[in-house]
């Protein structure tokens, strides 16, 4: 490997790591994991409390995901209710998150739980 190409690496992941670390020691960032029985994580939901430049605040869902072995047994939509009573607790009335349009499974979920379309990320190949 290229001596180039290491430093690049390194670079990568430091701002990896700097970045989770800033990330779990929000005091806006919040995680919480679903567990079997048997203590194994099932799934997971990234919650975070943002703010407008108009000072209105609003929940984010960065991430939820469960494993592909658990889903359509409802551990989606039990984070999904999890993270309402977080906001909820913290004043926020209104929420968001992205979804990519091919994960129907998702944008189902989401769709039931009252979520709805507000804008659209356009992207662009450059060759």
């Amino acid at each position: 490997m290229e001596r180039e190409e290491r430093e690049s690496i390194q670079d990568f992941d430091r701002y990896h790591d700097e970045f989770w670390r800033r990330m779990t020691q929000s005091s806006n960032t919040v995680f919480y994991v679903a567990e079997a029985s048997d203590g194994q994580v099932v799934g997971m939901v990234w919650l975070s409390v943002q703010q407008r430049i108009s000072g209105a605040k609003f929940g984010w869902v960065y991430d939820l995901t469960v494993d592909a072995e658990f889903r359509r047994r409802g551990i989606g939509r039990m984070l999904l209710r999890r993270a309402y009573d977080h906001f909820k607790a913290c004043g926020i009335s209104s929420i968001g998150l992205m979804v990519l349009l091919d994960n129907h499974s998702a944008r189902e979920l989401y769709e039931n739980e009252g979520f709805r379309e507000r804008s659209a990320y356009v992207f662009k190949k450059l060759d």
